[in-house]
């Protein structure tokens, strides 16, 4: 069944209707998307009673005729359940299913027949019918109203005020339905986009996977051509220049693939207990020697009391690593680089700052999407992947954490993690009663 076809041709009836849907239209696109020989709307009139609203193809059922059937749900039925004034038209049948209609502007049925043997599933039909349905009782709402309305102009001609609000009713209703079908429109895009990106995803995934292997005979040729003792210097240089750019290769994949595994596999995350003073202390150890390179001051500032939280200790160890990582980079040279603890509320923060270039405004909204380039670049030729960022937030999603972003009123960047306290743990100083560590 061409569903978008469908729902186009259905959007497409829908909007040229002026005053009143075109029910024949859409009986008639049912039918066809369906498959079907026969499609008809039957009104009951009570429990005996009932006419032919709507058919396609058009056939002659002359006034009320006597129809009854036991048919509470969307169901199969068996052509003896149907009525004798229907049965003829019927006949030959592969396939009859009964659709109710229940709604206190009327009640029916929608019948849809099929010479053959019909290969879609309930839920398809169900579906297709939900949309006629909502056009017919649209319909037979909009008749009532207008007679509605003729009574009351013949019997109150000066109630224009009460014809005007229900004038004002009935267009409401008619675009609470086109906003409707537009909403489930939308839904159904949604969902197309969301697995054309998955597979994409899951490309990328694949080709970035398939690229270490390229890469590493690379590396392995240039550390065997670094062996040999003729080089002259420019061509050591040169291989130097090839290896390094080899480990950036292997870093990106490396980050595409952790990106990727990160969002779409279903890992669960392994909570341990985690003394957060020492594993930044630990952290910040890691690093003095990149910052003494550029000539750096780093800069601790812990709570007087241990803080334990718990946590992920990887992903926590990842979200920092690269935010002190980051902020080394864009400082310039013989400047500072801030790492701070506090309390505020239920939350222990770590704020990172640096004294770089900062942000511009118009690149902040962009600034946790994956593979953006911002104005600001290393200051000592260091590399960046643009998934950083990207990564950082996406773990802190994963761990119910925040990351937000502030410009220092001294200039350069804020990143700061808020990580939940745990219960019973929420005593640690302020941001004003800390220890400084350099």
């Amino acid at each position: 069944m061409q569903w978008k076809d469908f729902h186009q041709q259905f959007h497409e009836f829908a909007v040229n209707s002026k005053k009143e849907p075109d029910l024949t239209s859409y009986v008639s696109l049912i039918r066809q998307y369906m498959g079907a020989r026969l499609c008809c709307v039957i009104r009951q009139y009570n429990a005996t009673l009932a006419d032919l609203l709507y058919v396609s193809p058009t056939i002659t059922i002359p006034g009320l005729f006597p129809f009854k059937i036991a048919c509470a749900a969307p169901q199969n039925i068996a052509l003896e359940a149907l009525p004798r004034a229907l049965q003829l038209y019927f006949q030959d049948t592969q396939r009859i299913y009964c659709f109710p209609l229940r709604h206190a502007s009327m009640s029916g049925y929608i019948l849809l027949a099929w010479d053959q043997s019909c290969p879609l599933s309930d839920e398809d039909i169900n579906e297709a019918l939900f949309f006629l349905q909502d056009k017919i009782l649209l319909q037979m709402v909009s008749l009532q109203v207008a007679d509605l309305k003729r009574q009351i102009a013949s019997r109150f001609p000066a109630a224009s005020e009460g014809l005007s609000e229900l004038n004002n009713l009935s267009a409401l209703y008619r675009i609470n339905q086109q906003l409707l079908d537009e909403h489930n429109t939308l839904e159904r895009k949604n969902e197309e986009l969301a697995e054309v990106n998955r597979e994409i995803e899951s490309l990328i995934s694949v080709i970035a996977h398939d690229l270490k292997s390229p890469l590493a005979t690379i590396n392995a040729i240039f550390q065997h051509l670094n062996t040999i003792p003729e080089l002259s210097e420019e061509q050591r240089e040169n291989i130097d220049y090839g290896m390094k750019t080899v480990r950036r290769g292997v870093d990106l994949i490396n980050s595409i693939v952790f990106y990727n595994s990160l969002v779409y596999a279903e890992q669960p995350l392994q909570i341990t207990e985690i003394e957060l003073d020492d594993l930044i202390e630990a952290l910040a150890a890691g690093y003095e020697v990149q910052a003494r390179q550029k000539s750096i001051g780093l800069h601790l500032s812990m709570p007087s009391q241990p803080i334990v939280i718990h946590s992920d200790f990887e992903l926590v160890v990842r979200i920092l690593d690269n935010l002190i990582s980051n902020a080394l980079k864009f400082t310039p040279m013989g400047r500072n680089v801030y790492i701070s603890v506090y309390q505020q509320a239920d939350r222990c923060y770590i704020a990172i700052r640096d004294e770089g270039p900062g942000i511009q405004p118009n690149e902040r909204a962009q600034l946790f999407k994956r593979f953006q380039r911002l104005s600001a670049r290393p200051t000592n030729s260091e590399s960046s992947s643009g998934l950083g960022l990207s990564i950082v937030k996406a773990l802190a999603d994963k761990l119910g954490a925040t990351i937000d972003f502030t410009e220092a009123e001294t200039g350069g960047s804020i990143f700061r993690l808020g990580l939940a306290m745990d219960e019973g743990r929420k005593s640690i100083p302020t941001e004003a009663a800390t220890r400084e560590q350099k």
